[in-house]
């Protein structure tokens, strides 16, 4: 299997699990305002969706910071990297 190849594999994968993290925090965001409440109490499936989230963020940061941002500090040119900076910022805005 080639580099170019296991990098797509890569790529698709952090991907879809940019779409997962979405909906994933959108019922996060839920948990947290209702545990927010007096009187309020972490559930086991609260709870599990909270080690879930972080588990799976740590394996996607694994693979960011493991495998694609070296790669790309070694192919990227310094406009492409100022480039993806603004676009990535831009990203964080419109959240």
């Amino acid at each position: 299997m080639s580099a170019s190849f296991r990098t797509q594999d890569a790529l698709g994968r952090l991907d879809r699990e940019h779409t997962k993290g979405k909906s994933a925090i959108a019922r996060l965001v839920d948990d947290l305002t209702r545990l927010a409440e007096p009187g309020a109490t972490v559930d086991d499936a609260i709870a599990g969706r909270l080690r879930s989230f972080a588990h799976d963020c740590r394996q996607h940061l694994a693979i960011e910071n493991g495998a694609i941002l070296p790669l790309a500090r070694v192919r990227l040119t310094a406009s492409d990297l100022a480039d993806l900076g603004k676009r990535m910022a831009a990203r964080r805005r419109d959240r």
